[in-house]
């Protein structure tokens, strides 16, 4: 599958920038695969496993203060079992780049991903 395959809807009203907090809904095949979210207080990202497909979820994130490293947080304990969170140590105003994929949690390999959305911390 590729990105192209996922349809995703924007939880949040407006555009995707923003300076507060933001989630997304990624959608695979019609059904809510996972969702992601980004807390700029605390610099906190959540990832959720929504569908029962055999694949992960995972959000993928970068920053304007992290030197062009990109970071993972993931829900791969199965779907329905509740969001993972995951803290960063982001650099206050800094821009923050993340998205939501479906994903292999034993390769790493991304399936299906949202774009890319902008928020602050």
């Amino acid at each position: 599958m590729t990105a192209v395959a996922a349809s995703a809807t924007l939880a949040v009203a407006g555009a995707q920038s923003s300076f507060a907090d933001s989630s997304y809904k990624l959608y695979v095949g019609g059904h809510m695969a996972g969702w992601g979210y980004f807390h700029s207080y605390g610099d906190k990202f959540g990832v959720y496993d929504n569908w029962p497909d055999g694949h992960s979820v995972v959000v993928q994130w970068t920053a304007s203060s992290k030197g062009g490293a990109y970071f993972r947080c993931w829900d791969h304990n199965g779907a329905a079992n509740g969001p993972e969170e995951c803290n960063d140590q982001i650099l206050e105003g800094a821009k923050v780049t993340w998205r939501v994929c479906t994903a292999e949690y034993s390769t790493g390999r991304l399936l299906n991903c949202s774009g890319w959305l902008v928020d602050y911390a």
